[in-house]
């Protein structure tokens, strides 16, 4: 399998906006989703920015790469 930015069918799509999305699904409204999808496209959001809004939402004790990952540690498999 491979994947890449933009890649189809879209589980294979490692494009930012759309990691996030999926990530963020169900911890945000639609509205917002639409939203920060539009903002990392247009370069306005970047990872650190999606980690510490998933920070916010999870009380501080989780990240957007523990959401996407299942773990915090860069270095360590869930």
């Amino acid at each position: 399998m491979v994947i890449f930015p933009g890649a189809q069918p879209r589980p294979r799509n490692t494009r930012l906006s759309v990691i996030a999305k999926a990530a963020l699904r169900g911890k945000m409204g639609d509205q917002e989703l639409t939203l920060i999808e539009k903002q990392i496209e247009a370069g306005k959001l970047s990872l650190a920015d999606l980690n510490r809004m998933a920070e916010g939402g999870q009380g501080g004790s989780r990240g957007l790469l523990s959401l996407i990952f299942g773990t915090s540690s860069p270095h360590r498999p869930g």
